[in-house]
């Protein structure tokens, strides 16, 4: 048994902790609907010559809007920690954010937050207390404020439960507790995490925490300086195409649009002819170019997708085409 310097008991069973295991362009348009959160760099991008098409806010604003469900958190996910642990800065700008909590692999950008990055594996289990399990493969992202940061540099598995779609309630193993001298209500209690749970985009959900009073964690005089943000990625993400361009001439309507350099698929051309009608496919290619020869006079709207092994990427924004 092993106690650290705020009296919390960490039983180290059978070596649990060991090593073995945002687009700016978009928010002209969240701002429109009375959103303001981050957006990555796999969402939908908008500039002046598109078509604001109803397909597109549908694209962004439900999945945000859409209450969070046990199943989006399941699969593999690049995670990315930024965190304050409060302290005071000096009139060199030095000693925002430090602390005495040692954080490995930790950059500081922008002298205030650290940066961490790692690898968590989210799976479901068929139980109905705490179902939800995270696994992370080098580092904890997850700490109670008022009990301080515990083991900051091993993987843990958290045990975790969904409430409302919004809040992320989570225990920590059992050789690590706590008593009544730390403010647990029963003979011994577990370490417990509550986050909220955001979606950013399809592929990307956020796990907050404060900011918080660090007086509460006998921290500094900053009352205002602890925060935790945790952002999860999908690791594999269809990049969503940029459609540059989209005119007519007496060949047809001509497209072109763009895609991540290092994308190797196909990508899948949509059309519809009608305002209010439903896109449809008109063929899948591999270049970032293509030619409608099947127009006629009439007005067209154009979308591209991203495609690899059947799977469709998030729609690019919408050109409208009126054919002569």
């Amino acid at each position: 048994m092993l106690l650290n310097r705020n009296g919390i008991k960490m039983i180290w069973t059978r070596m649990l902790l060991n090593k073995s295991l945002v687009t700016r362009a978009l928010l002209g348009a969240l701002l429109l609907a009375g959103l303001s959160e981050r957006i990555s760099a796999d969402t939908i991008s908008l500039s002046p010559g598109d078509t604001l098409s109803s397909s597109v806010l549908n694209d962004l604003l439900e999945p945000i809007q859409a209450p969070i469900d046990y199943q989006d958190f399941l699969g593999a996910w690049q995670v990315s920690q930024y965190i304050c642990l409060g302290g005071t800065i000096s009139a060199d700008l030095e000693g925002l954010c430090e602390s005495d909590v040692e954080l490995n692999e930790a950059a500081q950008p922008g002298g205030s937050h650290f940066e961490r990055q790692d690898v968590w594996q989210i799976q479901l289990l068929d139980r109905e207390e705490f179902p939800l399990i995270i696994q992370s493969q080098e580092l904890n992202f997850l700490f109670n404020p008022v009990l301080s940061y515990i083991a900051p540099n091993d993987p843990i598995t958290w045990q975790c439960d969904l409430s409302g779609g919004r809040f992320l309630t989570c225990i920590g193993p059992g050789n690590i507790q706590y008593g009544a001298t730390n403010g647990c209500q029963h003979e011994e209690c577990l370490i417990h995490v509550i986050m909220r749970v955001d979606r950013l985009t399809t592929n990307n959900l956020r796990l907050s925490l404060g900011p918080i009073d660090t007086r509460l964690t006998g921290g500094s005089a900053n009352l205002l300086g602890l925060f935790n943000e945790v952002i999860l990625r999908k690791d594999k993400i269809l990049p969503t195409p940029r459609l540059v361009s989209a005119y007519s001439q007496d060949s047809g309507v001509d497209l072109e649009w763009t895609a991540a350099e290092d994308f190797s698929g196909f990508f899948n051309v949509f059309r519809k002819d009608e305002l209010y009608g439903d896109f449809e496919s008109l063929g899948v290619v591999s270049d970032q170019n293509f030619n409608d020869a099947s127009v006629e006079p009439g007005k067209y709207w154009y979308r591209i997708y991203s495609e690899s092994d059947g799977e469709l990427s998030l729609g690019s924004n919408v050109r409208s085409v009126l054919v002569d």
